[in-house]
């Protein structure tokens, strides 16, 4: 008796809800309310950087750099695995994601718009061009100072450095012969030139800038105002009015120079490249004079004293930095004042 009273029970709460949900009608449609915000147009958000138009004044641009010519330096140091993480873009691209290969390549293309170039990580809002790496830098001089422009031209600075100080050459005091044999002792006040290729390296700019990797009187670093600006922010601004500069030719822009040099009308702002190529030519001569380099300025094997050795030294610093002292004014006269006085001038 109890079991039937409570099942109809439950049966007539179940009839109560079917007829309850059965007298419920659908009301009539409301106003239509205003419309929302406007999704992007992802072809759009696209094209602002990857248009034709775009495209090919990028291409255009590229055509007149370095990279973009590497000569025959692709050939044989674009493949030596000591050489390819600047030389070619299977190199840079292995180096920066921290693979080395141990052997040369078969084969090296030449620095393209990948090589520095990721992929977006995010569509989302503040798309930029993705760059590869911008971490910063580990000086391969010295392996110790580190190189930090905050920005993508942390990427430029992972191969326009020096590749090794000085003290590469001055601290060896025994040459052996290819055998193994010993040939001769160095002396403490001398150094002994291995190779006609002894120097920094053919791009000292990122060095310059921060202030190291040659001989002064100084202790300390000498950075410049210019690590502020990096090398994008002179490099790759606005071009000159009617020249093919600035941009992704990576050519420097006199224009660039006028946000903080207002009167500028070239590079030699206060005379520092006059100024800077007359010492250069003058410590060149000098040390044509004393052996050390030849009448092409290439180096010449040999012992020399320590004095004429970071002259040398100073100079190569300066040559092959390219900028005749607008990199780092103050430091280029340390540099040039340090060898001038070595030798005498």
């Amino acid at each position: 008796m109890k079991y039937t009273t409570f099942f109809k029970f439950i049966l007539s709460g179940f009839i109560c809800a079917l007829l309850a949900t059965s007298c419920t009608k659908e009301g009539p449609v409301g106003a239509a309310g205003a419309d929302g915000t406007n999704g992007v147009d992802g072809n759009q958000s696209c094209l602002t950087c990857h248009s034709q138009a775009s495209v090919d004044a990028l291409a255009t641009q590229y055509a007149a750099s370095s990279h973009a010519n590497p000569g025959f330096e692709l050939g044989y140091a674009g493949i030596r695995q000591g050489c390819m993480e600047c030389h070619s873009h299977e190199g840079f691209t292995s180096y920066t994601m921290g693979y080395y290969p141990s052997s040369n390549l078969d084969f090296a293309s030449k620095i393209s718009c990948g090589t520095c170039h990721g992929d977006h990580q995010s569509l989302e809002e503040g798309i930029s061009a993705p760059m590869r790496t911008t971490a910063s830098v580990l000086s391969k001089a010295d392996g110790t100072t580190v190189f930090d422009f905050e920005g993508s031209s942390n990427t430029c600075a992972n191969c326009h450095q020096s590749r090794s100080n000085g003290n590469l050459y001055a601290d060896v005091d025994s040459v052996w012969n290819n055998d193994g044999s010993f040939a001769f002792s160095v002396h403490a006040d001398s150094v002994y030139l291995s190779s006609t290729h002894a120097s920094p390296h053919y791009t000292t700019m990122t060095n310059n800038i921060f202030g190291v990797g040659g001989y002064t009187n100084e202790t300390g670093k000498v950075m410049d105002a210019h690590k502020k600006a990096g090398c994008v922010g002179c490099h790759m601004g606005e071009a000159e009015s009617g020249k093919l500069n600035g941009g992704h030719t990576m050519l420097a822009s006199v224009t660039s120079c006028t946000a903080c040099h207002t009167d500028a009308t070239n590079f030699d702002i206060g005379g520092v490249q006059t100024k800077t190529n007359q010492a250069e030519e003058a410590i060149a001569q000098a040390l044509v004079e004393k052996g050390i380099l030849d009448e092409s300025h290439n180096a010449v094997v040999g012992v020399y004293h320590k004095d004429v050795f970071e002259a040398y030294w100073n100079y190569k610093i300066i040559h092959y930095d390219g900028s005749a002292g607008v990199h780092n004014p103050d430091y280029t006269e340390l540099l040039l004042n340090h060898a001038k006085e070595k030798l005498g001038l």
